[in-house]
């Protein structure tokens, strides 16, 4: 198996996924808006991602395939995203935590 494939895709999907730092510096820093817009674009990438790869094992089960490759790779998109996805949200969650625990 070609490790630079799945390094490739591994850094699409973080490239795709993450909010680039001067997208967040250029708006209101009160603003939750953009950074709440782009976690539910990460959830609708990933939920596509698992869609793809849950397609490509019925083909190949049903015979409309052979390429048993692809359906691995788009497996391991499919749970890379998933991965990067629970991290966001444990990253959110503990944030979260931490603002709430400011005394003030």
């Amino acid at each position: 198996m070609n490790f630079d494939v799945i390094n490739n895709n591994y850094n699409n999907i973080i490239s795709n996924n993450i909010v680039k730092e001067n997208e967040v510096k250029n708006k209101d820093t009160n603003d939750f808006g953009p950074v709440l817009n782009s976690f539910l674009q990460l959830y609708d990438k990933t939920s596509n991602y698992e869609l793809s790869a849950e397609k490509a094992q019925l083909d190949y089960a049903s015979g409309k395939t052979d390429d048993m490759l692809e359906v691995i790779l788009l497996e391991n998109k499919a749970a890379t995203a998933v991965n990067f996805s629970v991290q966001v949200t444990n990253k959110v969650i503990d944030s979260y935590k931490q603002i709430m625990n400011i005394q003030l």
